[in-house]
C-alpha cells in the first residue's frame, strides 16, 4: 500500500509538473505572437485595435494621428501618420509613458519619411522630462530631424535621436533655456550631467506648430508626415494598420493576395476567406 500511494503522489506530481509547464509554453506563445526580436532590439506590434500604451496627447485643431498603409515602410507594412491642415497652430502628437529616470535613457532613434509638405518637414521626436524629478512640472524637449540633418523628402530615413540635439519649450535652472524650435540645442548627456534627478515621463511624436522654417504665423502649410520603428531604450515600436481585405477570388490570384497587408498567408487562405463570408 505505501508503494502504491508513493507511485500515485509521483504521478500526481508529475502532472502537476506538466501542467505548470504546459501553462509556461502558453504564455511564452503568446509574448512570442505580440514581441519580436529583431537585430535592433525588441519589436513591439501597435495596432489601432490594440496601441500598446499609446495615446493621443496634444492634438489642435487641423491635426491628426492615424494608422496608414505603407508598404515601403523598413517596418512594413503600417505606418503613424501624422497630418496638420492650414489651421494656424494645427498640431498631431502620439506618446507613450514611460517614468524612468533620464540617466537609464541610452537608445533613442526613429524612422520619418515626408509626404507633403516643405522640403525639410518631419515628424519630431519628442521626450516630456521632469528635469527635477517633481511632479507636473513636466518640460518638452524635441529632436527636429531638419536641426539634426538633411531631410529627404518621399525618402524613409532613420535617425539617431540620442545622440541628437533637442530644444526645449520651458526654461529651467540651472542650464535649460526656451528655444520653442531653434536655439539653444542640448544633449541628452548635457542633460544627465545637469539634472541627476530627471525623469523621463513620457515619449513620442509630433507634427506641428514650432517646427522651424515651415509654421511661422499664420502661413501654416499642410503637413503629411509618417513615422514608423520608433525606439524607446532598446524597444522597437512597429505601427501597424489593420489589413484591407479582397473582395473577389480574382484578386487574390497571380499574387495579388500579398497585397493585402499580410491579411493573409497563401493564395489559397484568400480564396477561402472569399468562399466564407
Amino acid at each position: 500500500m505505501p508503494k502504491t500511494t508513493i507511485k500515485l503522489n509521483s504521478v500526481h506530481g508529475n502532472f502537476v509538473k506538466l501542467l505548470g509547464l504546459s501553462a509556461i509554453g502558453v504564455v511564452l506563445v503568446g509574448l512570442f505572437f505580440s514581441l519580436s526580436v529583431r537585430a535592433d532590439g525588441m519589436q513591439v506590434i501597435v495596432k489601432a485595435t490594440d496601441v500598446k500604451g499609446w495615446y493621443p496627447g496634444d492634438i489642435k485643431e487641423g491635426g491628426a494621428v492615424t494608422y496608414f498603409g505603407d508598404s515601403t515602410s523598413p517596418y512594413p507594412t503600417g505606418v503613424l501618420a501624422l497630418t496638420t491642415d492650414a489651421t494656424p497652430g494645427a498640431k498631431a502628437q502620439y506618446l507613450k509613458s514611460a517614468n524612468i529616470p533620464l540617466a537609464q535613457v541610452t537608445d533613442l532613434s526613429y524612422y520619418t519619411k515626408n509626404v507633403s509638405g516643405p522640403a525639410n518637414a518631419g515628424v519630431s521626436y519628442q521626450l516630456n522630462i521632469n528635469l527635477h524629478g517633481i511632479p507636473d512640472w513636466t518640460t518638452a524637449f524635441v529632436f527636429d530631424p531638419s536641426s539634426n540633418g538633411q531631410v529627404v523628402a518621399g525618402q524613409w530615413q532613420k535617425w539617431d535621436v540620442y545622440n541628437g540635439r533637442f530644444w526645449s519649450n520651458d526654461s529651467v535652472p540651472p542650464i535649460v533655456v526656451i528655444g520653442a524650435g531653434n536655439e539653444p540645442f542640448y544633449t541628452l548627456n548635457e542633460l544627465k550631467a545637469a539634472y541627476p534627478d530627471a525623469i523621463v515621463h513620457s515619449f513620442g511624436v509630433y507634427a506641428g506648430t514650432f517646427n522651424p522654417d515651415y509654421n511661422v504665423g499664420t502661413s501654416k502649410q499642410n503637413l503629411n508626415l509618417l513615422a514608423d520603428g520608433i525606439t524607446f531604450n532598446g524597444v522597437n515600436y512597429d505601427f501597424e494598420a489593420a489589413p484591407t481585405l479582397a473582395t473577389s477570388k480574382d484578386q487574390c490570384k497571380n499574387g495579388g493576395w500579398v497585397t493585402f497587408q499580410n491579411a493573409y498567408k497563401n493564395q489559397g487562405e484568400c480564396v477561402s476567406s472569399i468562399t466564407s463570408r
